[in-house]
């Protein structure tokens, strides 16, 4: 899991990252990040960003939202004990 985007996320930053970066991590663009290919395109998500403080909210909102859901650790570990209590 790429941990610095997931912790961006839990910190309810909104966030913006290269789509390349977020494999592995249920990431929805407009919805719980901004995904940019291009420069142009990562300074558009910038400063859509600082023009629309709704968006960065709700981004930031919905980001943490992500993390809790499918990547907290008491989840995620408790997931495991039943394996290896089946092992």
């Amino acid at each position: 899991m790429r941990v610095k985007t997931a912790g961006g996320m839990v910190l309810a930053a909104s966030h913006r990252e290269h789509p390349y970066r977020c494999r592995g991590i249920r990431v929805i663009n407009g919805v719980n990040a901004l995904l940019a290919d291009t420069p142009h395109e990562f300074a558009r998500a910038v400063i859509s960003l600082f023009r629309e403080q709704t968006i960065a909210d709700r981004l930031a909102t919905e980001g943490r939202r992500t993390v809790e859901e499918h990547y907290d650790w008491r989840k995620t570990y408790s997931a495991w004990n039943e394996v290896y209590q089946f092992s």
